[in-house]
């Protein structure tokens, strides 16, 4: 085996690794919902900043998904901690999901027809983006936008009551095992 072929088989294995996960995406969200919910905050802390992560996560913005959820968490009065876990909804696998949903509704509220429906073969690749002026990249961007309105919101009112309901049930639970160690340890 020569040096280069050592080389990528490194990086394939952790672009691999990477991209999924040994123990599988269901344990890596797992654990990521477990730290969310042992934070030590009120469960409306916890839970605004883990909605803000995630809502952020399901915009175009790429560049600013922390940045915007970190500020969105200090705006509600939620932790800033949980908003870092909650932009992990998006990410290398979700991202073309993503993108596609709220494209599609864009262009349906602004009443423009799709370019084309989603076909992993027609994606265009960056090179074709800066090539064709076909693309018009704000107005794309700008769709976008305005289809993930919709679809932030609708997760803000699904997510925040179910993950403050959840932590307030996880932390009252630890609660009542703490006080029964408490009253183990006096006997």
């Amino acid at each position: 085996m020569t040096a280069r072929e050592r080389t990528f088989s490194f990086w394939g294995g952790y672009l691999r690794k990477w991209l999924w996960p040994q123990a599988g995406w269901k344990r890596v969200l797992q654990h990521v919902w477990n730290r969310t919910r042992r934070l030590k905050d009120t469960p409306h802390a916890i839970a605004a900043g883990f909605t803000a992560g995630v809502v952020v996560s399901f915009t175009p913005l790429i560049g600013l998904h922390v940045l915007l959820a970190c500020l969105l968490a200090w705006v509600l009065r939620g932790n800033i901690i949980a908003a870092l876990l909650g932009t992990l909804a998006g990410n290398p696998v979700t991202f073309p999901a993503i993108w596609t949903l709220i494209y599609q509704i864009g262009a349906r509220m602004s009443g423009t027809q799709a370019t084309a429906e989603f076909n992993a073969q027609t994606v265009p690749t960056v090179d074709v983006l800066f090539e064709e002026p076909n693309w018009n990249l704000v107005d794309v961007i700008a769709t976008m936008v305005l289809g993930s309105v919709p679809v932030c919101l609708s997760l803000a009112i699904l997510i925040y009551p179910t993950a403050r309901w959840s932590v307030g049930v996880y932390q009252h639970k630890r609660q009542q095992q703490r006080e029964r160690r408490r009253t183990r340890k006096k006997l």
